[in-house]
């Protein structure tokens, strides 16, 4: 599986990351990498999401205390693993997000 990571913003920002396992996790944002966090371990660490913090550069309005919530969308393609979702979203908390699960495939098709 891979994951889409979508921090609230403003209306005229879009937060949003991929975390895609070419081989090792990798932080995209569209088609364009952002970072690798680590390219000798094909697993989810804790320390991505401040590695991923850090590389975007993201605006300072998003590190308000009112900006803290982050959704996690699954997709059932890829290579990440059950385990590694677990890792991101600890890691995610620790930065001190509320986090919430979506699964892409079990969204409604209407």
């Amino acid at each position: 599986m891979h994951f889409t990571v979508v921090f609230e913003s403003h209306e005229s920002h879009d937060l949003s990351f991929g975390l895609v396992f070419v081989p090792t996790p990798t932080w995209v944002r569209g088609a364009h990498h952002v970072c690798t966090p680590n390219t000798a371990n094909p697993h989810y660490e804790i320390g991505s999401v401040r590695k991923l913090l850090d590389t975007a550069a993201i605006d300072e309005a998003f590190n308000t205390a009112t900006n803290r919530r982050a959704c996690i969308v699954t997709h059932s393609t890829g290579h990440g693993t059950a385990d590694e979702l677990e890792h991101l979203v600890t890691d995610l908390k620790m930065e001190g997000f509320s986090v919430v699960v979506h699964d892409f495939k079990t969204q409604d098709q209407s």
